[in-house]
């Protein structure tokens, strides 16, 4: 079986974590490229990270960079029973030992049209909420300074 280096690695793995901890918190192309000299040949480098709101930029930038790169449930991690304590650095750990193993199931990864569509739903979707939000303020506002529709018109219509 040909040896591979995992991100994070189960060996120096404080140095790999504090490593990735550091490419987490910036998704900067040009600290993203430094870390994976760092690590080695692309080729031998595998990494995976939990799905969460920092979206898929970072896949899309190992990906584009040669690095076999997997999205993670965080639903799906195996974890044991009465395992409490959360933190980044167990977090990390488990994500490595857990990926080594292939024990992790990956997320469905949207291309970046497929993610553009998605943040214009949820955009609408945040625009219609608002403008609900406002027609609600505006109709107690009215209700409050004693503002009544005229007789035989509903309060919402444009006549």
């Amino acid at each position: 079986m040909e040896s591979s280096r995992f991100q994070p690695q189960t060996t120096p793995i404080e140095r790999t974590v504090k490593a990735l901890g550091g490419l987490l918190a910036s998704s900067r192309q040009p600290v993203i490229r430094k870390l994976i000299k760092k690590l080695g040949p692309v080729e031998q480098l595998r990494a995976c990270y939990e799905a969460g709101p920092m979206g898929f930029v970072l896949y899309w930038q190992l990906t584009q960079l040669g690095v076999e790169c997997a999205v993670v449930a965080p639903t799906l991690v195996p974890k044991k029973p009465g395992e409490r304590v959360k933190t980044d650095r167990l977090d990390a750990l488990k994500l490595a030992r857990n990926h080594r193993f292939d024990d992790l199931a990956a997320v469905w990864v949207p291309d970046e049209n497929s993610e553009s569509l998605r943040d214009l739903v949820r955009a609408r979707e945040a625009a219609e909420q608002d403008q609900l939000r406002a027609r609600h303020r505006l109709t107690k506002f009215l209700l409050r300074t004693g503002q009544r529709p005229p007789l035989g018109l509903k309060a919402r219509t444009e006549r």
